[in-house]
This record gives C-alpha cells, sequence and structure tokens, in this order.
C-alpha cells in the first residue's frame, strides 16, 4: 500500500517531488519510491527532515515510528532527561550546558 499521508503532506504544501527531492538533496525518484513502495522507508535523517519540511511528525507520516513524546518517555525510566534530537532542546538549557563543562585531558 502507497504511502498516502506522505503523498498528500506534500500536495497540501503545494510541492512537487522534484521541489521535495531538491530541498532534501535526493533524488526524486527516491520520494517516488518512499511513496510507492510500502517496505521503502528513508533513513533517519531524511525522516526528520521530511517532517520538518511539511510540518508533520515522522509518526504522522510513517506510523510505525514513535514520536518525540515517546521517545522521551521511554528514556526517563533510565535518565534525567532525555532529548530526542537538538533541535528540541530548550534554548535556555544550552548556556547552562556550557557553563558547567569542565576540560579533561
Amino acid at each position: 500500500m502507497a504511502n498516502e499521508r506522505l503523498r498528500g503532506a506534500i500536495i497540501d504544501r503545494g510541492m512537487t517531488l522534484d521541489q521535495v527531492a531538491e530541498r532534501l538533496g535526493v533524488a526524486a525518484k527516491t520520494v517516488e519510491r518512499w511513496i510507492n513502495e510500502p517496505n521503502r522507508r528513508p533513513y533517519r535523517r531524511f525522516m526528520y527532515a521530511t517532517a520538518s519540511l511539511l510540518g508533520c511528525e515522522i509518526s504522522y507520516l510513517w506510523p510505525e515510528e514513535q514520536t518525540s513524546a515517546q521517545v522521551a518517555e521511554a528514556g526517563a525510566a533510565e535518565l534525567v532527561k532525555l532529548y530526542p534530537h537538538r533541535s528540541v532542546v530548550p534554548n535556555t538549557l544550552w548556556p547552562q550546558l556550557y557553563a558547567q563543562a569542565r576540560l579533561s585531558f
């Protein structure tokens, strides 16, 4: 079954496969395969880039993927705090982390 969510998100943004491919730095045929071949999924970096470009959650475009909240929740049992990617880290946290950093040799 084709990935109709991905196809629909591209259409909703008024983009073509060529435009999406160009923005992501892949071939248009690759984007077409993500849509038309059910077992073909992009590498995670392209999933994140595609979702960001189209303004959607990864889990919406590829339902078998977990949401950012699910990833963070799964790590809460073992970690103090887990951010699935740098873009989710609050901007106020970075200066605190840099201030606490120490050089060690």
